[in-house]
């Protein structure tokens, strides 16, 4: 699938870094990033679990 000003069939660049050592280096930020905030939201939940005992 394309679009019509984009004909040589790449369209959009995503996550573009300068070696493979940057793109590493991002991909862990944002791994642990996530991991945070899936933490975080855990901690909230168990704390709103316990408040409502």
């Amino acid at each position: 699938m394309g679009s019509a000003v984009g004909l040589s069939g790449n369209f959009y660049e995503f996550n573009a870094s300068a070696t493979p050592a940057e793109a590493d280096t991002r991909a862990m930020q944002s791994d642990w990033s996530m991991i945070g905030r899936d933490l975080s939201e855990a901690m909230g939940q168990v704390a709103q679990q316990q408040r409502s005992r």
